[in-house]
């Protein structure tokens, strides 16, 4: 796996300070948060074209 630059720094000081704490990868959890993370995406979705204070107003996000 390669390092990154951008963050890195910022990263490593809230680990040291006990602010995150590093955990094992976990494909199968990872596969479980972005699926939650697309359903939220959906309802925000729905919610917003309901939302009749969007009306004139530009979607910035199209599907």
């Amino acid at each position: 796996m390669t390092r990154w630059a951008t963050g890195r720094e910022d990263l490593e000081a809230m680990v040291t300070a006990g602010d995150l704490e590093q955990v094992a990868p976990s494909p199968e959890n990872a596969a479980r948060l972005l699926a939650e993370a697309e359903r939220h995406l959906r309802s925000a979705e729905l919610v917003a074209e309901a939302d009749p204070a969007r009306e004139g107003t530009s979607r910035s996000r199209r599907r």
